[in-house]
C-alpha cells in the first residue's frame, strides 16, 4: 500500500491514506482521479446530514426555549441554520460547476473552514446548555452530539482529515468538560465520550481506506480500459498502415512482374530453338518465385486481420493431387531425388474444397520437402479415413529437431540458420500459412514425430463428397485461335503490359485496340462496338472504376448491350475483387497472370457466342 493525498498545498493537505500502488507511468493521472473523487464524494454526501442537523437544531431550540430561552439560544439556531445554509449552497455549488483541477484545492479549503465552523457550533452547544439543563435534558443533547459526530464518520467517511476532525471538535471540548465537572454521572458521560472518540477515530481512519482502496482499482481499472481501448486504435491503425502499404508494395511489384512473365511466357512458346526454352522457364520460375513470396505476404496479412476467404466448390481431388505432383515433380527430378505419390483406394472422385488453397498448402509442403532433402526422395500419400482426408508428405532430408519442433509454425521461422550446410533461403512463412489455412478449411497441418531420417507432415480436410458438376468447365488451350473473330478493348497505361497483352490477344486471333487512361477507354468505346474490355484499374486521368461505372450509366441509357469489362489489374489483396465487380466490372484477373487464365477469361466472354451484338444493341451515342 502507498499513501496518497489529494494532491492539495501542504497547508491544506488532507491526512494520509493507504491505495494500492498503480503503475509508474499511470500513478499522477490515477493520483488526480482519485483526488476529485474523493473531493466530489465529499460535496454529494454532506447535504443531507446538514439539513438534518439543522432541522435537530431547530428541535433542541424548541426542547430549551422554555427552560433557557433568550439572546444566547436564539443567537446559537441563528448561527447553525446560517452555518448549514452557507454549507448546502457551497456543495450544491460544487455539483453544478465542478471546479478545474487548479481549483480544487482552493474549494476543498473552503468545505474544511465552513465544516469546522459547524462542527465548533454543535459542540458550543454541549458546552453552553448541558450544564443549565435539566439531567434529562443535558443527557438528551449529549446524546445528539454523540448521534451527529457518529453519522459525520460515514458522511465524510472519503476524507479522514475532515471525519476526524470533525469528531474532534464536537466530541473533545465535551468529554473534556464533563470531566472538569467531577460528578459521577458527569465522569461516566466524559470516559464514554472520550473512548467514543477514539472508536469514531479508528473507525474513520479504516474507512477512509477502504475507500480510497476502491477508487484506485476502479480508476486503474478505467485508465487500464482507456490505454486498451487506445491500444486497440493503434494496432487498427497500425493494421490498416500494413495493408495500405502492402497494397501499395503488391500493386508496384505485380506491375513490372506481370510484364517479366507475360514477355518470358511469350518467349517460350514463340521459340523454336529447344535450346532457349529452359532459358525462358528460368526466368519464368524465377518470377514465379518472387510473385509466390508477394501472395505469402499477402496471406499473412490477410491472416492476421482476420479477413482469409475461401471459395469451397465442387472440385475433382485427383486432379489436384496431379497438378500438384506435375509442377514440383520436374523440381525433384531435377535435384535427383525419387517423387512417389499414393492414392487410397476409397477417395471420393469429388469434394467440396477451395481447390487453389489446398494445392497453396500441398505446393508448400511438398516444396518445403523437395527444397531441405538432397538425396533420396520425396512421397505424396493421400487416403481416406473416416469423414476425414490425410495428405500426407514425408521425404528423406534434414528433418526438423525435436528443439525446433514446437516453433517451426511461427512466422519466419525456419529449420536452419543462415551460414550452415541445411539454409535454404525463404521468407520462413510457408508452414505458418498452411496451418492458418487448413485450419480454416476445419483440418490442420501437423508434424508427425519420425524415428528414421527426414520429417514427415500431415495435412488433414474434412472429406465432404460430391456429385459430380453437371458440366465440367473444359480446360483452356492456352493461345490457341478462338476459332471467331472479335475486336476487343485493352485500357493499360504500362506500355510494356499493354505491348505483352496485345500480342497475347492477337495469338488468339483478335483484333485489339489499346487506350492509355480511362477517359480514352471510354472515347473508345463511343466510336467502336467491342466484343469485350480488360481494364486496367490504376490509371492516369480517370481510374478504370470510374471509367466502369460511367459507361454503364451510358449503356442504361442509351439501351444498348452491356459490353463485357473484364478488371486486369495488380491489385489483388482482400476487396479488390469486390470493388472491381461493385464498379460494374463482369470479372477479374489479378496481375501476374498465366496466358491459360487470360485465353479461359477470354473464351468466357468473347466465344463465338458473345461476338455478335445482341439485337437492337450496338449504339454507340455521345456521353
Amino acid at each position: 500500500m502507498t499513501p496518497i493525498s489529494l494532491e492539495l498545498p501542504a497547508a491544506a493537505q488532507p491526512a494520509e491514506t493507504v491505495a494500492p500502488a498503480p503503475r509508474p507511468n499511470g500513478r499522477p493521472r490515477i493520483s488526480q482521479r482519485v483526488a476529485r473523487a474523493q473531493a466530489t464524494m465529499l460535496f454529494e454526501l454532506s447535504p443531507r446530514p446538514i439539513i438534518a442537523g439543522a432541522a435537530f437544531s431547530v428541535l433542541v431550540g424548541v426542547l430549551l426555549w422554555p427552560s433557557l430561552g433568550g439572546t444566547l439560544l436564539g443567537s446559537w439556531i441563528a448561527v447553525r441554520l446560517l452555518i448549514s445554509a452557507a454549507r448546502v449552497w457551497d456543495c450544491r455549488r460544487f455539483a453544478q460547476q465542478p471546479p478545474p483541477a487548479e481549483a480544487l484545492a482552493a474549494r476543498w479549503r473552503l468545505f474544511m473552514e465552513l465544516m469546522v465552523l459547524e462542527s465548533a457550533s454543535w459542540s458550543a452547544m454541549g458546552l453552553l446548555f448541558t450544564s443549565a439543563s435539566p439531567p434529562g435534558i443535558a443527557i438528551v443533547l449529549l446524546a445528539g452530539l454523540v448521534a451527529v459526530a457518529a453519522v459525520s464518520v460515514f458522511s465524510l467517511g472519503s476524507d479522514f482529515r475532515a471525519a476526524s476532525t470533525f469528531v474532534v471538535v464536537v466530541l473533545l471540548p465535551n468529554a473534556v468538560h464533563q470531566l472538569a465537572v467531577g460528578t459521577p454521572e458527569a465522569l461516566v458521560a466524559g470516559g464514554g465520550m472520550l473512548i467514543l472518540l477514539v472508536l469514531l477515530l479508528v473507525e474513520s481512519n479504516g474507512l477512509a481506506q477502504r475507500i480510497t482502496e476502491l477508487m484506485w482499482l476502479r480508476h486503474e481499472n478505467a485508465a487500464i480500459a482507456e490505454e486498451r481501448q487506445q491500444a486497440l486504435l493503434l494496432a487498427e491503425h497500425s493494421n490498416q498502415a500494413k495493408s495500405r502499404f502492402l497494397a501499395t508494395v503488391s500493386h508496384e511489384m505485380r506491375t513490372p512482374l506481370n510484364g517479366i512473365l507475360g514477355m518470358a511466357q511469350l518467349m517460350k512458346h514463340a521459340s523454336t530453338d529447344p535450346a532457349q526454352r529452359p532459358q525462358f522457364e528460368v526466368i519464368e520460375q524465377s518470377g514465379r518465385h518472387l510473385q509466390s513470396v508477394i501472395g505469402d505476404l499477402l496471406d499473412m496479412s490477410r491472416i492476421e486481420s482476420g479477413r482469409l476467404a475461401l471459395d469451397e466448390s465442387a472440385v475433382r481431388l485427383g486432379d489436384i493431387v496431379r497438378e500438384v505432383a506435375d509442377v514440383l515433380r520436374p523440381m525433384a527430378a531435377a535435384k535427383g531425388l525419387r517423387f512417389d505419390v499414393h492414392e487410397g483406394a476409397a477417395l471420393p472422385e469429388w469434394v467440396d474444397a477451395d481447390g487453389s488453397r489446398v494445392k497453396q498448402v500441398l505446393h508448400n509442403l511438398l516444396g518445403n520437402a523437395i527444397k531441405f532433402t538432397a538425396s533420396g526422395g520425396v512421397a505424396l500419400g493421400v487416403v481416406r479415413l473416416g469423414e476425414q482426408l490425410r495428405f500426407t508428405v514425408r521425404d528423406t532430408g534434414v528433418g526438423v529437431p525435436a528443439a525446433q519442433a514446437g516453433r517451426i509454425f511461427n512466422a519466419f521461422e525456419q529449420v536452419a540458420t543462415p551460414g550452415s550446410p541445411e539454409y535454404r533461403s525463404g521468407t520462413g512463412l510457408g508452414l505458418t500459412i498452411s496451418r492458418h489455412l487448413a485450419r480454416a478449411m476445419g483440418g490442420d497441418v501437423t508434424l508427425v514425430p519420425s524415428a528414421g531420417r527426414g520429417s514427415v507432415f500431415e495435412f488433414t480436410l474434412p472429406c465432404r463428397v460430391r456429385a459430380a458438376p453437371a458440366q465440367p468447365p473444359p480446360a483452356s488451350v492456352a493461345l490457341a485461335p478462338l476459332g471467331c473473330s472479335a475486336r476487343v478493348l485493352v485500357a493499360e497505361d504500362s506500355p510494356v503490359n499493354a505491348m505483352i497483352l496485345k500480342e497475347m490477344l492477337e495469338r488468339m486471333g483478335l483484333d485489339v485496340d489499346v487506350a492509355e487512361d480511362g477517359r480514352a477507354a471510354i472515347e473508345r468505346l463511343q466510336q467502336t462496338d467491342y466484343a469485350a474490355v480488360l481494364m486496367d484499374c490504376q490509371m492516369p486521368v480517370m481510374d478504370g472504376w470510374q471509367a466502369t461505372r460511367q459507361w454503364r450509366e451510358h449503356e442504361r441509357g442509351a439501351g444498348g448491350r452491356r459490353t463485357p469489362i473484364i478488371a486486369l489489374t495488380a491489385n489483388a489483396v482482400v476487396g479488390d475483387r469486390e470493388r472491381c465487380l461493385a464498379a460494374g466490372m463482369d470479372d477479374y484477373l489479378p496481375k501476374p497472370f498465366q496466358i491459360a487464365e487470360l485465353s479461359a477469361l477470354i473464351r468466357r466472354h468473347v466465344g463465338p457466342a458473345g461476338t455478335e451484338p445482341a439485337a437492337g444493341g450496338g449504339s454507340r451515342l455521345p456521353l
